[in-house]
């Protein structure tokens, strides 16, 4: 007997379950793909809907146990936070700095591993009188502001707006960092540092071998300079797995590299979303102020068609004609008799100052100083790729000088932006003014004239000229057809930049996709189908480096006969030859496995007697047949003892999930009646 623990009625079936690393926590996926984060495994704290609408079909939590990642059919792989009381999801595949073919783009995620990589640590060397934080130019860099910028003022006063947050900046902190590595229907593995930045994608096919095997596994040892996987491959004419050993001595060779290119690709990454998103704010300013002056020239426009439809109407030239006159025409004494009235003009100068207002705002406080990182950054990436030695293969110093050179050209236009949009802003106030002068000549206010508000003509002429029906900044914001070729618009200038960078940091995955090769592998072909049903594990992993031990588990689907569970030993040594135990149950159905650790593993039958059992058996006791050929079949079973079990009452099959920390082992029993139970493992 296993003692009890927790229990709950959950309120959908369980259909996979991974339990935190580090704490009590874990992470549910139900039948309908929906996703659950539980306390003690059975108390839910929240859920989400499946993400995209697509079914998961791997789960993975990140070592340290602050979030996990699932992976669906449409072959997007989702980073949830299980540090907040609400979920917070980012999609980390495909990459948002990586053009995908389409061999990478739509293959079902099938398999899921999150380890350590973290740099390897230099002796810190003390020199008196010496600080190192003086070479933290961060330091004496304007800090970014993090509070995003004030929207346009809505047309309707008592209209809310709500401003989205900016994305999360990367941690200073890259000490302790992850590396996640994703398998697919086809084959590939897919490796991110950190869960964000892609170094790498390869094929686990032997060479030579067209087969294609979907993933079912993957584990790395302590260093990931080996990679071991379990693949299955069903047909019409063949059943069969297959266990590969995958040499990555590149990954240790330049984990440090690696590791400090994946910090520079976090705030680099982290800089152009912000700027992106700063400049689509400017841009609503933009259009704000623009629309605002059109729509009164229009008004004007209109009035002038209505009194000669063959005339064309140039409502510019009507103001500058009363501006020099004091004499309006017709249309534009109706248009401020009768159109504009002492609220809309009050409006007018207040939305369109504001926003003129805060597009320098943007520019000072957010945009160059953004922009001043970000060339900081690429500085310091331009720094490694001078460093052949270390860097060579990783970086390219001329992609880099390129990131560099768009950047710069980025913060000149947005210099020449700043200086228009401040003298954009004087002409404006000035216009205004004669505007409000001109309309209280006309219309009065309580039917005698208002005090005259002294304001420069010229600069109200200038503002008539260039920007009433026209418009002096829309090159900074919109294509021209008759812009020259290299000048750009700031949307496509940060898409440039944004190029770049991305083709600068696909450097890595280049070489490391070219460098990373199949080793060994070897098939075992099945006589039994694999259990397709969404519900529990078809396979299940443990690498043990202690004993330098390699074990798979699979569960085998025989309806006449009874499940078996297929245990394949491996010495990661190769001392020993590979092997295999086939352990019959009787008559029954295996519906979940997992390894609790390198003793035990767990697995749930169901009887026809409608007894249902949570079993475990003492894998290394087994007695394993040495593979004798590359391509091998089974020919030798064994009846399996169980050392432990417990009856699972009212239950048909059930989903389980181990919490391996040391000295609190639990498991989770998750019942096809929705019942939802924690046990200890250790009495």
């Amino acid at each position: 007997m296993f003692p009890p623990y927790s229990e709950k009625i959950l309120r959908k079936r369980v259909a996979k379950v991974a339990w935190c690393p580090t704490s009590d926590l874990a992470a549910i996926v139900f039948d309908d793909s929906s996703i659950a984060l539980c306390r003690d495994g059975v108390s839910p704290i929240w859920s989400l809907p499946a993400p995209n609408d697509s079914n998961v079909l791997a789960l993975a939590w990140n070592p340290q146990g602050n979030e996990f990642v699932v992976g669906s059919a449409d072959g997007t792989v989702t980073r949830i936070d299980a540090r907040s009381y609400e979920p917070k999801c980012t999609t980390c595949w495909p990459s948002a700095l990586k053009t995908l073919d389409n061999n990478f783009g739509d293959s079902s995620i099938t398999a899921l591993c999150w380890v350590n990589f973290s740099r390897h640590k230099a002796q810190e060397m003390y020199l008196h009188g010496f600080d190192p934080s003086v070479l933290d130019f961060t330091q004496v860099l304007p800090a970014l502001s993090m509070e995003p910028p004030d929207e346009p003022i809505p047309l309707i006063p008592t209209q809310r707006i709500k401003k989205p947050p900016f994305p999360e900046p990367p941690m200073d902190d890259m000490d302790d960092q992850t590396l996640l590595l994703i398998g697919d229907e086809e084959g590939y593995i897919h490796i991110c540092l950190n869960g964000t930045y892609h170094i790498g994608s390869f094929s686990t096919r032997s060479k030579g071998s067209k087969d294609a095997f979907s993933l079912a596994t993957i584990d790395a040892c302590a260093d990931v300079s080996e990679l071991q996987t379990l693949s299955y491959r069903k047909t019409a004419a063949v059943n069969e797995v297959s266990f590969s050993t995958l040499q990555c001595d590149l990954l240790r060779c330049r984990r440090t590299e690696l590791c400090n290119l994946a910090t520079e690709h976090g705030h680099v990454l982290f800089l152009l979303q912000y700027i992106r998103q700063t400049i689509n704010v400017l841009a609503k300013h933009h259009t704000t102020v623009t629309s605002l002056s059109k729509q009164n020239a229009t008004k004007i426009s209109d009035l002038l068609l209505s009194r000669n439809e063959q005339t064309l109407p140039m409502p510019e030239i009507e103001l500058l004609g009363l501006i020099a006159t004091g004499n309006p025409c017709e249309a534009v004494y109706e248009y401020f008799t009768q159109l504009l009235s002492e609220q809309q003009l009050k409006r007018w100068g207040e939305r369109a100052t504001h926003s003129y207002s805060c597009s320098q705002m943007i520019v000072c406080e957010y945009l160059q100083p953004a922009c001043e990182r970000l060339l900081l950054h690429l500085d310091t990436l331009y720094g490694y790729s001078l460093w052949t030695e270390r860097y060579n293969g990783l970086l390219d110093p001329e992609a880099v000088e390129l990131c560099m050179r768009r950047t710069k050209k980025l913060m000149q236009s947005l210099t020449r932006y700043l200086a228009d949009v401040t003298k954009e802003s004087v002409t404006f106030s000035e216009f205004i003014k004669w505007m409000s002068n001109m309309f209280y000549k006309f219309v009065g206010e309580g039917g005698t004239e208002a005090e005259v508000i002294p304001y420069d003509p010229w600069r109200a002429v200038e503002h008539i000229r260039n920007s009433f029906a026209s418009d002096r900044l829309a090159p900074y914001f919109t294509a021209s057809s008759t812009a020259p070729a290299q000048e750009m618009n700031f949307s496509d200038m940060v898409g440039s930049v944004s190029d770049a960078c991305r083709a600068m940091l696909e450097q890595p995955s280049i070489t490391l996709s070219a460098n990373i090769t199949v080793t060994e592998s070897q098939t075992l072909e099945l006589d039994c189908t694999r259990d397709d049903t969404p519900i529990g594990r078809f396979a299940a992993s443990w690498m043990d480096e202690d004993q330098a031990k390699q074990h798979f588990a699979l569960k085998q689907r025989n309806e006449a006969l009874g499940d078996k569970v297929i245990l394949i030993k491996k010495d990661l040594k190769g001392v020993e030859p590979a092997g295999y135990a086939s352990l019959e149950f009787g008559s029954c159905h295996i519906s979940d496995l997992e390894f609790l650790d390198a003793e035990e593993i767990a697995l749930v039958s169901a009887y026809p007697t409608q007894e249902t059992l949570l079993s475990t058996i003492e894998y290394n006791a087994m007695e394993y047949v040495p593979f004798q050929a590359q391509h091998a079949r089974i020919e030798e079973l064994q009846e399996c003892q169980f050392s432990r079990s417990m009856e699972l009452e009212k239950t048909k099959d059930a989903v389980i999930g181990a919490n391996g920390r040391p000295r609190r082992r639990t498991i989770g029993v998750y019942r096809a009646n929705r019942k939802a139970s924690s046990y200890f493992l250790d009495e």
